[in-house]
């Protein structure tokens, strides 16, 4: 198949970002939430031998082959904690809300929405959310 099919079939059944407009492939979460990174300012990736970091692994790879002269027990490692994580993936929510969910309605909490007694235009959480949860909406950090 030439490339100019290639890049039809991906036009075709890719997903455009809503924050570029570039349009990938739809390969699942990973790759999508990998897109999505670009938009933030998290250098997520760090070259396990110095420390260099980048947004992209693509380019930490390339550090490692062109300043460690690719030695193969020179590893990269993924920065983000569990916080950044959830903001990453509201991120990609962002950018492809079709396809990925917010990370804060994946959780196990749930809205009632259903007509209370006490006050009928009210609408409450049946769990209280998490301290990371909390944080995030409310920069306690």
């Amino acid at each position: 198949m030439s490339s100019d099919n290639n890049q039809k079939k991906v036009r075709k059944n890719g997903v455009a970002c809503t924050k570029c407009g570039s349009v990938m492939a739809n390969n699942g979460m990973p790759s999508l939430i990998s897109h999505a990174n670009i938009h933030s300012n998290f250098n997520r990736y760090e070259c396990g031998a110095c420390g260099f970091s980048h947004k992209v692994v693509l380019n930490v790879r390339l550090h490692i082959d062109t300043e460690h002269n690719g030695e193969s027990f020179i590893k990269f490692r993924d920065r983000l904690n569990e916080v950044e994580r959830v903001v990453m993936k509201q991120l990609a929510h962002e950018c492809f809300p079709a396809h990925i969910n917010s990370p804060y309605s994946s959780q196990k909490d749930t809205i009632d929405t259903s007509p209370s007694t006490s006050n009928s235009n009210c609408t409450q959480l049946s769990t209280v959310p998490d301290a990371n949860v909390s944080a995030l909406l409310f920069d306690l950090t």
